[in-house]
């Protein structure tokens, strides 16, 4: 349970940690890709010890494009997925906090759907809609 409970942890403060700097790759007008390694040593406010690990991925693009446009009336689609190791236990929750200071955490949001109970591999993967 303590380990389920901090991949929740996990998962949410590592993201927006991965994702502090406002510089995503590629051109202003290609798709924006982000990652982060996911560990207990992550969790913000204080880190936890457990030996799962995982990695999350968010892929960024305008309305129904390949590529985001700052510019453009369209929402913004964010594609997710988050892969684990080491679960004691199936994910029970994820979402995405911010913004928020380095060692701090920020408000949640956007949920991020649990699509898999297995304790290894991809245990929330999908999309949502929003501004970025």
């Amino acid at each position: 349970m303590k380990a389920r409970a901090a991949f929740a942890a996990l998962v949410a403060s590592t993201i927006i940690i991965a994702c502090s700097d406002d510089d995503p790759t590629g051109s202003r007008n290609s798709a924006r890709d982000y990652g982060a390694l996911l560990s207990g040593n992550a969790v913000r406010p204080l880190p936890v010890t457990t030996g799962a690990t995982g990695t999350a991925t968010i892929h960024v693009t305008s309305g129904t494009s390949d590529i985001y446009d700052p510019n453009s009336d369209h929402l913004a689609n964010f594609t997710y997925s988050v892969s684990v190791t080491g679960l004691s236990g199936p994910a029970m929750s994820a979402h995405v906090h911010g913004p928020a200071g380095t060692n701090d955490v920020g408000p949640i949001l956007a949920s991020l759907t649990i699509t898999s109970q297995e304790t290894n591999g991809i245990v929330s993967n999908g999309t949502f809609i929003g501004t970025e």
